[in-house]
């Protein structure tokens, strides 16, 4: 076999000729034939345990699955984890001829096939075939209208949102779409219920027509450059963020990854369910097929930074049991940084901190461990990978503001000139930045699909919100914490000296944070807020913004609460507590 070509032996002939490669370079071998997607998440979280701990223990795995985007995910977590090198081979089972390598090896092979004794939850996804007809119960098309939100869909599972509700909104998504035989992107993200309406909205959209490409398990930035870079009509994101677990949700785009709000599109579709009344069947049911996208994403996000300029930092990263835990292996795999993983493991019932890592406290877990180890910096990441946060060599938090100051940094010495979009609650200090980087702000409203048409409408190359969102132009306006986190390590490589010395000029003001509040009357008390302080300069961009010299807060409405949205910002913490104190004590009287 060693003296033949490799493209003339058969496939179980190439699968042993890698195992033997394997085994000759002591590497421990991930073979799998059986996609972990449709496996309960704590059902794979323990095979992925137990797979770490073989591997740690220096044996050879052998785990029979069939999917090559789950072989070289799960590779890149165990090697990760438990700090080895593998070897990832997708294989049918009948291809492996484990005891031909057995004998020939004089080695006993660790099986773990999750085909057996493993208990399933999801069932296999049916494939469409042309022409074929599958009888089925009668779908749910009576909708709870209150799964629409101003920028997705979002609901409790399975009350509010379950396979028949998904499948539903597949069908209205084509019509939505306007183009005969769409395709169209759909990931999800690494909640149990994600499976089923993943399932749902695929034979839904097929059956209206439409080609869906399955991209797995990935980040909904992941997603947004799917449709981006391969030409897809639209994606759907299945996803609940930072939602509890009970929760789950969708995200939708048109082409070229345009957001779809609920002024752009998903009132329609909440209207056509209103109704009772689907779009028609198409006479020739679309295609449902799988791609892996993460490499192609990882080198996506690369190409934005030098990478031979970042530097071996060891870096803490909390994952929060979500999506990161699946990207950044990819990612960082080809860059010299030290990665100390913190609940990587894929988790959708959040068993150790909410993925929500704008609230402190769920940042406790990453500051200490960045204490620990004795780390450069910290970053976490929400529940869909998303939005990022940072914190520095000393465990300080280093919030949105200023990493949209940051990342516009990295920007301007690439983009001299160029236009530099923020979020009306960002701190001061991110415009004052700008300008005197030679970078042209840009203030807008809160919220992604504002902020996204305003960016290509006037040709801005970067813009930042204090959430945690950050928009590239080259990256089809879209959001990517993966590629604000690359930028900052870029700058930080560049600065040689501390992170906490690098922020030091830059944050420099006292933030309250957001602070909320159920209100009545939403008009009535922004009046009494404005009349209040009429001596101040005023203006009406979102909500009600106050500003004097040395202090400034905006209160604006939720969209989708009856709460009043407070942030207050100071040149001393004593000013802005001041201030908020005052504020709260008006908002709440």
């Amino acid at each position: 076999m060693a003296d033949r070509d490799v493209a003339t032996l058969s496939a179980g002939e190439r699968q042993r000729a890698w195992i033997a490669l394997g085994l000759a370079q002591e590497t421990p071998i991930l073979l799998l034939d059986e996609p972990t997607s449709h496996l309960d998440v704590r059902v794979a979280q323990e095979i992925l345990q137990l797979l770490v701990r073989l591997a740690r223990g220096g044996k050879t795995i052998l785990c029979a699955l069939h999917d090559l985007n789950e072989a070289s995910a799960y590779a890149d977590r165990i090697a990760l984890l438990s700090e080895r090198q593998l070897l990832a081979i997708a294989t049918p089972q009948r291809l492996l001829g484990t005891e031909l390598i057995e004998r020939a090896y004089g080695i006993a092979l660790d099986r773990i096939n999750l085909a057996d004794g493993t208990p399933r939850v999801f069932a296999r996804p049916r494939r469409h075939r042309a022409g074929a007809v599958e009888e089925r119960a009668p779908v749910q098309t009576k909708v709870d209208p209150g799964i629409f939100k101003s920028y997705d869909v979002r609901g409790i599972y399975p009350t509010q949102l379950n396979e028949d509700v998904a499948y539903a909104i597949g069908r209205c998504f084509v019509a939505l779409l306007g183009v005969d035989k769409p395709r169209i992107a759909a990931g999800r993200d690494m909640r149990p219920s994600g499976a089923h309406l993943a399932q749902g909205f695929a034979r839904g959209a097929s059956d209206a027509g439409a080609d869906v490409v399955q991209i797995g398990m990935v980040s909904t930035d992941a997603l947004y450059f799917a449709v981006g870079k391969f030409g897809f009509d639209g994606g759907v994101m299945i996803t609940a963020s930072h939602n509890p677990a009970q929760y789950n949700g969708m995200k939708f785009t048109r082409a070229q990854a345009r957001a779809i709000s609920l002024d752009t599109g998903l009132s329609t579709i909440a209207q056509r369910l209103a109704s009772g009344e689907l779009p028609p069947k198409a006479a020739k049911p679309g295609t449902i097929s799988e791609r892996d996208i993460l490499d192609d994403f990882a080198e996506h996000c690369l190409s934005f930074v030098d990478r031979a300029k970042i530097k071996p930092f060891k870096i803490a990263i909390d994952a929060g049991n979500g999506m990161a835990g699946e990207t950044i292996p990819h990612v960082f795999r080809s860059l010299p940084c030290d990665v100390v993983p913190i609940y990587f493991e894929l988790d959708g019932s959040f068993p150790n901190h909410p993925a929500s890592p704008i609230e402190p406290e769920n940042m406790a877990d990453l500051q200490a461990e960045v204490k620990k180890h004795h780390c450069d910096l910290g970053v976490a990441f929400d529940g869909d990978a998303d939005r990022m946060f940072i914190v520095d060599e000393k465990a300080g938090l280093i919030d949105g503001s200023t990493v949209t100051a940051l990342v516009a940094l990295n920007t301007l010495k690439k983009h001299p000139g160029s236009k530099i979009l923020y979020n009306l609650i960002c701190s001061r200090s991110v415009p004052e930045l700008i300008e005197k980087a030679g970078g042209i702000p840009v203030r807008s409203k809160v919220g992604h699909s504002i902020i996204k048409e305003i960016m290509r409408e006037q040709d801005i190359v970067f813009g930042g919100e204090h959430s945690g969102h950050f928009y590239f132009r080259d990256n089809w306006y879209a959001d990517s914490g993966m590629i604000a986190l690359l930028a900052c390590l870029e700058l930080f490589s560049e600065a040689g000296k501390p992170v906490s010395e690098v922020i030091a000029p830059i944050d420099t003001r006292f933030r309250s944070g957001e602070i909320n509040t159920k209100v009545n009357d939403i008009p009535a008390k922004l009046a009494e807020i404005q009349e209040h302080y009429k001596d101040a300069d005023i203006d009406h961009l979102d909500g009600v913004t106050i500003s004097y010299p040395h202090w400034w807060m905006n209160v604006r409405p939720s969209n989708t609460e009856p709460l009043l949205r407070l942030n207050v910002e100071g040149d001393t913490r004593e000013l802005m507590e001041q201030h908020r104190d005052e504020a709260l004590a008006l908002i709440r009287s």
